[in-house]
């Protein structure tokens, strides 16, 4: 190993050691019957857990915050626990000779260690697991309403094509809403797909516009128009 690289390694060994130290006081000043020996105990069974991964702590910890940020954890000690989790595996990777990989795995670390030394362990992890659970649920339900609406999104585009004026196409993607969304809507019925039709001639527009190369339908007025 050439002396950059044993400077790099002594480096992250640093790091990684002062990160403990932080999260080892955190440990002990809320718990008053705990001995430095208990957190040691506590690193070594957690480095044993080889399967350990900090985003998955994270993961695990958010599916229990909901978007108010209400949780059904005890998040006192969540910072402290996705901080040891980071380390284990900047170990696990420096002692792997992973030096890309350990180094951002004890940034991680260090982040939530200073989570802890300043106190807004609990406020941390609400924050960054509440916003993991809006994302989540927010993608479950776009998931769920895409695959409602494929076959009629289907139906919209096929009627586009086909019902697209001759001599200069459509004008605009909400004048083919406009004219399409009878059909689209008594479509709608028969799969018993549920689409206002307040919003019909709107919401097939968005559809159609979503579509790889569906300008080249309207008019060329319009298609020179982004």
């Amino acid at each position: 190993m050439d002396s950059v690289a044993q400077a790099k390694s002594k480096d992250i060994e640093y790091f990684i050691g002062y990160a403990s130290e932080i999260l080892q006081r955190f440990y002990l000043s809320e718990n008053s019957a705990k001995a430095p020996e208990d957190f040691k105990a506590l690193i070594a069974e957690m480095a044993q857990a080889k399967e350990l991964d900090g985003d998955k702590v994270i993961f695990e910890f958010s599916k229990g915050v909901q978007p108010d940020g209400s949780s059904t954890y005890n998040l006192k000690y969540a910072s402290m626990i996705i901080a040891l989790t980071y380390l284990c595996e900047a170990v696990r990777f420096h002692d792997a000779k992973d030096e890309k990989t350990a180094w951002v795995k004890m940034a991680e670390g260090m982040y939530w260690s200073g989570a802890c030394a300043a106190t807004i362990g609990i406020d941390a992890i609400r924050e960054k697991a509440a916003a993991v659970a809006r994302r989540e649920s927010a993608t479950r339900a776009g998931q769920g309403r895409g695959k409602t609406f494929a076959p009629l999104k289907d139906f919209a585009w096929k009627q586009f094509v086909e019902r697209k004026p001759k001599i200069h196409g459509w004008k605009s993607f909400l004048q083919a809403g406009e004219s399409l969304s009878q059909s689209v809507l008594e479509h709608a019925d028969e799969i018993g797909t549920r689409l206002s039709p307040d919003r019909a001639a709107k919401t097939i527009a968005e559809w159609l516009s979503e579509v790889p190369d569906a300008r080249k339908h309207l008019s060329a007025r319009s298609s020179a128009r982004k």
